[in-house]
């Protein structure tokens, strides 16, 4: 699978025509997705007894999905805009169509393009856009571009669009 639907509001997420509302098991992605590349157990180790939660990482795409330490289902699916940003490394950023209330996101992409959708974020604050209800909560990442002098200029770029499910 090359290429991606995925369309996000406050009550849902619709990934390839297929409706996520909650946490899931990792397999009702893979039967949208495929399977990820790779499942990244990120460090420090857990301690004894314990794990940490699970990164399905999916290069191709431009996507990851974090597994819940505890119970083992999806709780959150991160598209990736900005690669050398991002926390989790897929080997792209997303090439797909993501809708966020109505407007497209896209690799590239910095706050002054967002134009209001149908979603009342909250923020930005610390390059943070929040927002939640009824057991879903989008997040939309932002940092400044570096200057040549290494320090990061007033102009933000959207590193990532998180969908956390409870």
């Amino acid at each position: 699978m090359a290429f991606v639907t995925a369309d996000v509001s406050l009550d849902r997420l619709v990934i390839n025509d297929r409706l996520f509302q909650k946490p899931v098991d990792p397999s009702e992605y893979a039967a949208t997705l495929q399977s990820p590349v790779r499942v990244v157990d990120p460090s420090p180790p857990a301690p004894y007894g314990h794990r940490n939660n699970q990164i399905h990482e999916f290069d191709e795409l431009g996507l990851y999905l974090i597994e819940h330490h505890a119970t083992g289902l999806v709780d959150a699916v991160v598209f990736v805009l900005w690669l050398e940003e991002c926390a989790f490394k897929p080997a792209r950023e997303f090439s797909g169509d993501l809708a966020i209330g109505g407007v497209r996101f896209f690799p590239g992409m910095v706050e002054s393009d967002y134009s209001g959708g149908t979603i009342p974020f909250e923020g930005p604050v610390l390059g943070l856009w929040k927002a939640r209800r009824k057991g879903i909560w989008i997040g939309l990442t932002a940092k400044g571009m570096r200057l040549r002098s290494g320090r990061r200029g007033k102009r933000k770029r959207f590193v990532d669009v998180s969908v956390c499910f409870s």
